[in-house]
């Protein structure tokens, strides 16, 4: 027996409360209560041919777009070429997403609105851009309501409903850079074994010649990355923010966008059946 989220409490709690309230109200999820919770239940039962026959993935888009609701347009008078660049959104970062949720049969969480407008991963204070910080309070609180709130308390209720039903979840948050070095790399909290043991075989299983990768553990950038970590039990969530260089989809190269996107989606099932094997064992 661990330790983990007293969900039933905490999705009625979801119901009646948003995420990230205004001052003095609670944040509902920190609630622990005794739950059974086998720390690689999600990684039994699955294979590289049928990834998803037991276990549970949720994958994750915070960057996804650079849409913006046609009443703000005028921020961006313009400057679509900025918005549409990597400053606006994270380009390829969808559709690898999209593609990691078909394999594995699990609906995508994605945001709807360039990052410029409300930054998702950002704390309510800061995730305001050079264009949408002279909103007025009135506007900003619309937008955290329409844009930042629902998409967290989301996460929130995929991530209770899991573990509820697998035990475990294994949660990859997928993004796309362009001023980074390595071509792949993967992030995970400290003190995550499960996201560790995942990680460290995908991790040996997405280097090939000519590709430069790198794994980190316990640099989470975000505000949103750690939210989510705090919140549960490492044992029951297991967080990999997955960061994959922009030049695959914009140009090509080092692979082609196909090529790569394949070898990221076989490798993750490999791995997660690798994983399995050892833990039946």
């Amino acid at each position: 027996m661990v330790w983990g989220l007293n969900s039933s409490r905490l999705m009625g709690e979801l119901s009646r409360t948003e995420i990230g309230g205004g001052e003095g109200e609670t944040a509902p999820w920190p609630m622990y209560a005794p739950i059974a919770c086998n720390p690689l239940s999600l990684l039994i039962g699955r294979s590289a041919s049928h990834p998803c026959s037991v276990s549970s993935y949720l994958f994750s888009c915070e960057n996804a777009t650079y849409a913006v609701p046609a009443e703000l347009a005028r921020l961006f008078s313009g400057e679509d070429e900025l918005l549409s660049s990597a400053e606006g959104w994270a380009p390829g970062a969808l559709n690898l997403a999209q593609a990691f949720s078909m394999r594995f049969r699990t609906p995508l969480v994605d945001s709807e609105t360039s990052k410029l407008l409300v930054n998702v991963e950002d704390s309510k204070d800061v995730c305001w851009s050079r264009f949408s910080e002279s909103l007025d309070d009135f506007d900003k609180r619309k937008l955290l309501e329409r844009y930042w709130q629902p998409y967290r308390k989301q996460l929130h209720k995929r991530i209770l409903g899991d573990i509820e039903r697998h035990g475990t979840v294994i949660h990859v948050m997928v993004h796309s850079c362009s001023n980074r070095r390595e071509h792949i790399e993967l992030h995970i909290p400290e003190r995550a074994k499960v996201a560790h043991t995942l990680s460290l075989s995908w991790f040996e299983a997405i280097q090939r010649d000519g590709l430069r990768s790198a794994m980190h553990t316990g640099k989470l950038v975000t505000d949103l990355s750690c939210e989510l970590a705090d919140a549960y039990d490492p044992a029951c969530y297991a967080q990999i923010r997955l960061i994959v260089h922009q030049d695959f989809f914009l140009m090509g190269t080092p692979w082609r966008w196909d090529t790569i996107k394949k070898h990221l989606l076989d490798s993750l099932a490999m791995s997660a059946s690798r994983v399995a094997t050892v833990a039946h064992d």
